[in-house]
């Protein structure tokens, strides 16, 4: 049956999303006011992962921090520059636990590992892109934020994104040495690491569609 045209095909997606079982990526506040749109309507979105990707203005970190205060147990923050942990701990809600819960659950966090801008341009080098922290950060965070609250604090994610999209196969295995490397590095510092989440597109190269 056709579902209402008022009710878009966003709504529709989500809400299917959420039934089967999937997380959602995340990029802003509004995304959290059409979780909790979604939620009220009955469909559950509290313990779905949701990924909280992008840079953080503050109205997007109140949301973040707003969701998991209101019981979004599986919000997890990648952390897009130096001082975004920061802003989470300074709101004590982070570290309470969540409505329903007996005990604290500890604040899961990813970090986004910067990665090389590749231009193809006459002249023109490749360039850090100018997003996530820089794989020397990423350390200091897991070395003097993360590890001395742990128990409290949890890295578990490392995402690397290719901010012009991944061209060919030869890139797309460059690119995942390039953050498996990193993960070897934190995940020494941080035993809760245990994800790799690499964006920018599979290489058509890589998908074999099978004749029919």
């Amino acid at each position: 049956r056709d579902q209402p045209r008022s009710r878009g095909l966003g709504d529709v997606y989500k809400r299917q999303a959420v039934r089967s079982g999937a997380g959602l990526e995340v990029c802003s506040a509004v995304d959290f006011t059409l979780l909790r749109t979604l939620h009220a309507k009955g469909v559950r979105c509290d313990k779905m992962p949701l990924l909280c990707n992008g840079y953080k203005t503050d109205p997007y970190i109140e949301a973040i921090v707003s969701a998991r205060a209101a019981g979004f147990t599986n919000v997890l923050p990648i952390l897009d520059s130096s001082d975004e942990l920061g802003k989470y701990l300074a709101n004590p809600t982070m570290l309470l636990p969540v409505p329903g819960e007996t005990r604290r659950q500890p604040l899961r966090v990813g970090v986004r590992l910067q990665m090389p801008h590749y231009s193809t341009g006459p002249g023109i080098a490749s360039l850090p892109s100018r997003f996530g922290v820089s794989l020397a950060e990423a350390v200091r965070i897991c070395r003097d934020e993360i590890a001395p609250m742990a128990g409290a604090v949890e890295l578990t994610m490392l995402h690397g994104f290719i901010t012009n999209g991944i061209r060919d196969e030869p890139q797309f295995w460059d690119d995942l040495a390039v953050v498996v490397d990193a993960y070897v590095e934190l995940k020494a510092l941080a035993p809760t690491l245990e994800s790799i989440n690499l964006g920018g597109g599979m290489p058509l190269s890589l998908i074999h569609i099978s004749e029919p």
